[in-house]
């Protein structure tokens, strides 16, 4: 890995205004990026991983008008209507046992040993993400604002069917794609070695860390019943529970 010093920094911006303050980058879509170079401790560039991963032959690419695509089913799953895999937050594969003692990435709340508070890692790199490693490297977890921007420009039918199971179903809203839809099915979550409210719940990582109190990620939880009954919530939820995972591809 390469890293690009203070003395390089130096170099770089001779020449320049001493009253410069900002190093800006400019990305190939053209988006801008500032930072203060007063924040820059150090640069480093890094080589991209790449993953080939297996995707599924009924996986169809979802388009529903809005940032990225979607998957039309579960990693893990053959068909829409097939659960997939069971998955602690940045865990690679399911378990029999769902718990601090067996989560990938610390033992207890106390000692998360990535994306916490000291590495500054908010989103699941490549290497923890359960859509790129099986699915390959066009494929990831959503963020929590990509679900939220799902759920904005949708509506939820909590009492969708498909092949007989039931689920939810997420159709569009937005303009020229409101025949693009989603189905989840009923799964639950994992706790130790039982599945909790299998017959009430759709439930999803994302690919987000709650920031401040790094041993909950992001979820997203559609209630078909009981108290939240035609509900959807993104909260944080421990990240040894063992949650479903939907794929999202960039946009060509």
């Amino acid at each position: 890995m390469k890293k690009i010093t203070w003395a390089i920094l130096a170099a770089l911006f001779m020449g320049s205004s001493a009253q410069a303050q900002l190093l800006q980058i400019e990305k190939n879509n053209g988006d801008l990026l500032e930072l203060d170079i007063n924040d820059i401790k150090e640069m480093r560039f890094k080589e991209a991983q790449s993953f080939e991963g297996n995707i599924p032959e009924n996986l169809q690419i979802v388009d529903m008008g809005l940032s990225v695509n979607w998957a039309s089913l579960n990693v893990g799953a053959e068909a829409p209507e097939e659960a997939g895999y069971y998955v602690s937050w940045g865990g690679l594969e399911p378990k029999d046992w769902y718990s601090w003692s067996y989560y990938e990435l610390g033992s207890s709340q106390s000692s998360i040993e990535k994306y916490n508070s000291s590495d500054d890692l908010e989103t699941l790199q490549p290497e923890d993400d359960l859509a790129t490693v099986s699915w390959g490297s066009e494929w990831r977890m959503p963020t929590n604002a990509e679900f939220e921007e799902l759920l904005e420009n949708s509506t939820v039918d909590y009492t969708a069917v498909e092949n007989g199971v039931t689920g939810v179903r997420v159709t569009s809203t937005v303009p020229g794609y409101e025949d693009a839809s989603l189905f989840f099915p009923v799964s639950g979550y994992k706790q130790d070695n039982q599945t909790i409210n299998l017959d009430m719940l759709c439930s999803y990582w994302t690919s987000s860390v709650v920031s401040i109190f790094p041993q909950f990620a992001i979820a997203a939880e559609f209630w078909l019943s009981g108290d939240y009954a035609s509900q959807v919530h993104l909260s944080g939820t421990f990240r040894y529970l063992g949650h479903l995972v939907r794929a999202v591809t960039a946009k060509e």
